[in-house]
């Protein structure tokens, strides 16, 4: 199974400007389990990552060690539903290990 690491930042300029919302919304995602991929979701909010200067930037979250900056919940949904189809299935990985075998 494949992993997707987020990090959202809970600095207050962050917080302020949407952060908290961006979390939310990626706590509640349901597309992943809908459409049957399975990939796990790693979501951690983080203090401040100092890289808004000063809530210009705000907010700001990393996927996978990438930084979006000013994000907004659709920029950051795709990206992850975007990772999500290129996780290795969990029957495709259990093939692997019998082809290895």
């Amino acid at each position: 199974m494949g992993k997707i690491k987020v990090e959202v930042c809970a600095g207050t300029f962050c917080t302020m400007m949407g952060s908290m919302d961006i979390a939310a919304a990626i706590e509640s995602l349901t597309e992943l389990e809908e459409s049957g991929i399975r990939c796990d979701l790693d979501v951690t909010m983080v203090p401040c990552l100092e890289n808004c200067e000063a809530g210009t930037l705000s907010p700001v979250v990393r996927i996978n060690g990438e930084t979006f900056f000013r994000a907004e919940t659709e920029t950051v949904m795709a990206k992850l539903l975007e990772l999500a189809q290129k996780c290795p299935d969990a029957g495709d990985s259990q093939l692997q290990e019998q082809a290895g075998r």
